[in-house]
């Protein structure tokens, strides 16, 4: 996405948004970090002043104006990178409103972590959420009936897949998307469990002597086992054919949602997170990393036996279909990222020679992952893994 001039920090448009004239970052500022604050329509001002407790403890200079494409305003910048020490303080400018307040302090991200990781527990699916944890978005337990298999599934019936996370914009559940976000979770609590060590989250485990990530985590992978068929391979969603409307979760009652089809696209996802969660948890819970475990070579051994793409040219919509697709024609970096991921777990060389077989080919650190390519996934956990 291209970011405009404006659009650096993050507005904070506090009260009536268009009487605003002073964009500030409405989160706040690390002490050692850039600050800036976008002003417009300023006039012949050219100065502005940081204030702190109606005391100005900083003067600068507003940058030459330019125009900013994405609103056709003009606009100038108030620098104030030198401020360094915490507190809460206000940007003003002669002849427009005062800024919205704003914190310089080294916690001002702290309270952003943690919403961003409860937002996680308003998506549960398949269970009620109590005012105790949710507060204003409660609500009554909802899909309660997930499944009944497809018709283009090669089974038929009633299975239990209930449980996991709905979707960012939607109540249906996909595992390629779930995949780049449990993966992404389980990475970062690696690399630095310090930082997702909090077990006060205000969730239904919290206290529990488990880190609130995990926990959270968890009840997605409880979801995961569940779309696991005895073949190894994973089915690609849990969904609605149509998409539900703007509703509460609980009203979305309609239909029994379908189990689609096996994708091996999904399955490569799956072994990966999997093998990753099995040696994060082993040391709060070693039975369920063994499930995770086993779970994740059942996995490998379907994508072994199946080499080519899962099904031919990658998933797609059976035609009475119109929920998300994340259809994807090449598998080669789902697989590749589970290979670097068992290989970490168990060291085992079979794994290890297949992720350097197939990276090989790879094109390397060349993006940041996303679901259609988490090759980098991959990558990052061979370089930085103990072998």
């Amino acid at each position: 996405m291209r970011t405009s001039f404006l659009a650096l920090p993050l507005l904070a448009l506090a009260g009536a948004a268009h009487a605003q004239q002073i964009a500030v970052d409405g989160v706040g500022y690390l002490p050692n970090a850039a600050k800036s604050a976008v002003v417009w329509g300023a006039g012949s001002a050219d100065s502005f002043r940081v204030v702190r407790s109606g005391q100005v403890v900083l003067r600068g200079a507003l940058s030459a104006a330019v125009s900013d494409a994405a609103t056709g305003r003009s606009v100038r910048r108030a620098d104030f990178s030198s401020l360094r020490q915490p507190g809460a303080y206000t940007v003003q400018v002669t002849g427009v409103p005062t800024s919205a307040p704003f914190a310089v302090s080294p916690d001002v991200y702290r309270s952003v972590a943690a919403a961003s990781l409860k937002s996680y527990y308003y998506q549960r699916c398949g269970m009620a959420l109590s005012p105790q944890f949710a507060g204003f978005y409660y609500h009554s337990i909802c899909h309660a009936t997930d499944g009944v298999f497809h018709s283009t599934a090669d089974t038929s019936g009633r299975f239990d897949v209930t449980g996991g996370w709905h979707d960012a914009g939607d109540y249906n559940k996909y595992i390629v998307n779930a995949g780049i976000t449990v993966g992404t979770m389980l990475m970062g609590y690696e690399l630095a469990p310090e930082r997702f060590a909090a077990d006060t989250l205000n969730i239904p485990e919290s206290g529990n002597g488990v880190p609130d990530l995990l926990d959270e985590v968890r009840y997605e992978l409880d979801w995961f086992f569940k779309v696991q068929r005895t073949s190894g391979g994973v089915a690609h969603k849990v969904s609605r054919k149509q998409f539900a409307g703007f509703i509460m979760p609980q009203r979305d009652n309609n239909e029994i949602r379908s189990i689609y089809p096996i994708s091996s696209t999904a399955t490569g996802d799956f072994a990966a997170v999997m093998a990753r969660a099995a040696r994060i948890y082993r040391p709060f819970d070693p039975a369920f990393a063994d499930r995770c475990l086993d779970a994740a070579q059942r996995a490998w051994v379907y994508l072994a036996t199946s080499p080519g793409i899962v099904p031919s040219g990658g998933f797609r919509n059976p035609s009475d279909t119109g929920t998300g697709e994340y259809g994807d024609g090449d598998d080669r970096d789902e697989r590749l990222w589970a290979a670097a991921e068992l290989f970490i777990t168990t060291g085992d060389a079979v794994y290890g020679d297949a992720y350097e077989r197939m990276s090989a080919s790879s094109p390397g650190l060349t993006q940041a992952p996303y679901w259609g390519d988490v090759g980098t996934m991959g990558h990052l956990t061979y370089l930085t893994g103990p072998q």
